[in-house]
């Protein structure tokens, strides 16, 4: 791979916001449920949700336990003839998530996820892969997860492994260090070879606790590479641009600019002040910009959305409270 090539490949996925290390396990008793990042208002028993594009409609259920504790999706996909798939979530006494199991349309486990706590931080998580069949080879024979947390609860040490069916020893993956300063706020990462050697480290900068900056260095080919991004927010803490800056070759001077990629984010509000809709717009060489919306359509009397359009493909909700 030519360096240009290596360039343009990180320019093409950009760089994300990460957490940082912070523990977001951690599920409270609440009757306000978290799905996917997004707060619903209410108690929530069920959600029966589809996707509807062109002629296809894909649908999953959600079903909630009265702590707002997630405890079985069921997905049914035009894709796979409408047969169910189905997962179940298992929860602790302290509502957190100790294990999520699929099985097939037979109902058969394939599957499966395991958590474990220590001090109320998730301190392991084993992903164990379905075993291989007739018609499908499955190569992973199972993936693990391994965390460190300091005395005030902050991740400071990920550790991730995998393991194939034909190997006798696992092999690491991915293994990062987090610093924190004085108020919280996740500073620095390392990411570290099998060797403790350093491959690439981000050093953060903050405004009341918002990332708005992160450096990246990495080694690449004998060579310092390094990335910036750089990111603005609206009064209402909501993205408003994301910048990102890729160097030259082993040094911090800025390439041309048909390098750089500009992230810029539009809000729809509604009368409430809520947002209801968002337009991201990306630059792209020698084609149109790109862009991509969502925007609540419809919602019920609690609040909660019933139907949005995310990219032309359409999603309604049937929300069943307690």
């Amino acid at each position: 791979m030519t360096m240009r090539n290596f360039l343009l490949t990180i320019i093409i996925f950009g760089t994300a916001i990460i957490s940082c290390g912070q523990n977001n396990s951690h599920v409270e008793k609440t009757n306000r449920i978290i799905l996917k990042d997004e707060v619903l208002n209410g108690r929530i028993k069920t959600i029966k949700e589809k996707h509807i594009y062109k002629n296809e409609i894909d649908s999953i259920t959600y079903k909630f336990n009265e702590f707002g504790a997630l405890i079985s999706i069921l997905e049914q996909s035009a894709s796979l003839g409408g047969l169910d798939k189905k997962a179940i979530s298992s929860f602790n006494s302290d509502n957190k998530i100790t294990r999520y199991t699929k099985y097939d349309e037979d109902g058969k486990e394939t599957d499966y996820i395991e958590y474990f706590y220590e001090n109320g931080n998730l301190v392991k998580r084993l992903y164990k892969h379905a075993p291989s069949t007739p018609k499908i080879t499955r190569y992973f024979d199972y993936e693990l997860d391994i965390y460190k947390y300091d005395d005030k609860g902050n991740l400071i040490e990920s550790k991730s492994f995998h393991k194939l069916k034909q190997s006798i020893r696992r092999e690491l993956n991915e293994h990062i260090k987090y610093t924190y300063d004085s108020i919280g706020d996740c500073i620095m990462e390392e990411e570290l070879d099998s060797r403790g050697k350093t491959m690439k480290r981000r050093n953060n900068k903050y405004h009341n606790h918002q990332l708005i900056e992160t450096l990246t260095w990495m080694e690449f080919e004998g060579e310092d590479l390094y990335l910036k991004d750089i990111y603005e927010y609206n009064q209402d803490s909501t993205m408003k641009a994301h910048k990102n800056i890729v160097y030259d070759y082993g040094s911090t001077e800025v390439i041309a600019d048909s390098w750089t990629k500009n992230y810029s984010y539009e809000y729809d509000y509604d009368e409430n002040g809520r947002i209801i809709g968002e337009t991201k717009t990306t630059p792209q060489d020698n084609k149109p910009l790109k862009k991509e919306t969502w925007r609540y359509i419809d919602f019920d009397k609690n609040g909660n959305w019933i139907k949005k359009e995310v990219n032309k493909v359409i999603y309604t909700r049937e929300i069943e409270y307690y």
